[in-house]
């Protein structure tokens, strides 16, 4: 069993996610009670299914709690493109963020190939 701790994926989509905590906080009460709150929920998300596969045992487990992972980053990349769209926040700020969940998702992809080949437990 590894520490997710030790996972640069896991530290940067925790940081990402804090992030979008504090963006979120900014849109109008409306919108943070839809939007950010399904923005903040698939971001977090992301960590804690990293986390959960570092505690299993079995190399399918680990598989599948990285493929959710994998599922909410795209979300909250689907999410981010959207808040764009939308007159509330500072584009430059959104599309930075979302800079990273791409660099997160392409992180989380090499560890779950490396997961898949027996090489991280």
């Amino acid at each position: 069993m590894s520490n997710h701790f030790d996972l640069s994926v896991w530290d940067r989509s925790h940081r990402l996610t804090a992030s979008l905590v504090l963006l979120a906080r900014r849109l109008p009460s409306h919108e943070f009670l839809g939007l950010g709150a399904e923005l903040c929920a698939a971001s977090a998300a992301v960590p804690t299914h990293i986390a959960e596969s570092c505690r299993e045992d079995r190399r399918d487990e680990k598989l599948l709690h990285l493929d959710e992972a994998r599922r909410r980053v795209i979300e909250a990349e689907s999410l981010l493109l959207l808040l764009a769209e939308l007159p509330y926040l500072n584009t430059d700020t959104i599309r930075m963020l979302a800079a990273e969940n791409q660099r997160i998702q392409s992180l989380l992809d090499d560890h779950r190939a490396s997961v898949a080949r027996g090489e991280f437990f």
